[in-house]
């Protein structure tokens, strides 16, 4: 169930972390509150979907679709006493705080280091003298895949841990944020949050790459078809709509081709399967489950990665624009 204490104290870290973010003068340190503001407005809105997502992915058997889990969210069993209301809503939104207090810095950390290498290694390309340029698609996608990849690796310090809490408190019943914090590193030290780091790493940096390649791509052919010479042109709107659109086919690319990787990482964060190999966990999935059991979720999963990254995306852009660090 939600307190109002913990909802306060997200209120207050997302609101010091605006102020404080805001007041610099730095172009890095301005993307880096727009990709904060993205990753939590993200996290908050569809929280529920992504929770359903993970009771589907750990329980393939007794779970038979996400939207069965979405019943069972909002319709629970008699023993869990929970009415519709507030209790439901605690329910829905199990897991939110710290998913969303990691969100703010996480964000901050991946676009802000994705946007300063990318602007980098842009620069070193136009200035040098290497025959490569950014108008070769080739050398773009390369360009953005790396950047991406920085950003993730820069973000997973913040980001696997947010995701363990919030998944043992998605797929499980008692305990708040705290406990399973305290419970965690009291049986397994500091390590034991970072419960799988290289099944996370392993499909986020491949999905990273994808997802912002894919994104950049099918943004370039927006701004080119929609000229946005100035703030008060009336086709910014338009230009804004279409960071949403490619964003969301970005997360839907992404998350079609890496959802195997999310199986097996949820699968060992919340304890269904050992802690171990990514292979021997994938073995071990497909000798349970077949292989439908990989891609347990697969369509709430798009369909949520879509919506993320629709919302992510455009929501970076359009407070990049307000900021007045928006593209060069």
């Amino acid at each position: 169930m939600l307190h109002m204490r913990s909802v306060g104290v997200l209120v207050a870290v997302i609101l010091a972390f605006f102020l404080l973010t805001v007041t610099a003068s730095s172009k890095d340190s301005r993307v880096a509150l727009a990709g904060g503001l993205a990753g939590a407005t993200g996290t908050i809105v569809l929280h529920p979907v992504d929770t359903a997502k993970t009771i589907r992915q750990r329980n393939p058997t007794t779970v038979p679709s996400v939207g069965a889990a979405l019943l069972r969210m909002f319709r629970p069993p008699p023993s869990y006493k929970l009415n519709i209301g507030f209790k439901t809503i605690g329910r829905v939104y199990r897991g939110v705080i710290p998913a969303a207090l990691g969100a703010v810095p996480s964000s901050a950390l991946y676009f802000g280091s994705y946007e300063g290498v990318k602007r980098r290694l842009g620069a070193l390309i136009r200035e040098g003298d290497n025959g490569l340029s950014m108008d070769d698609r080739r050398v773009r996608v390369a360009v953005h895949g790396l950047s991406a990849a920085c950003g993730n690796a820069m973000s997973s310090a913040v980001f696997v841990p947010k995701e363990f809490v919030k998944q043992k408190m998605q797929s499980t019943i008692k305990g708040s944020w705290v406990y399973v914090v305290r419970k965690t590193v009291q049986e397994n030290g500091i390590g034991g949050l970072y419960c799988g780091y290289r099944a996370t790493l392993a499909r986020n940096i491949p999905s990273a790459i994808c997802r912002f390649g894919v994104y950049e791509e099918l943004r370039l052919i927006v701004n080119r078809a929609v000229p946005c010479e100035n703030e008060s042109d009336g086709m910014t709107a338009l230009r804004n709509l279409g960071n949403f659109f490619c964003g969301a086919c970005a997360g839907a690319v992404a998350s079609a081709a890496t959802t195997p990787l999310d199986v097996i990482k949820t699968q060992m964060t919340t304890g269904v399967i050992p802690r171990g190999g990514i292979l021997s966990g994938g073995r071990r999935i497909l000798a349970e489950h077949g292989l439908k059991g990989l891609y347990a979720g697969a369509e709430a999963r798009m369909v949520w990665s879509a919506a993320f990254s629709a919302v992510g995306f455009g929501t970076f852009e359009f407070v990049k624009g307000k900021l007045g660090v928006g593209d060069e």
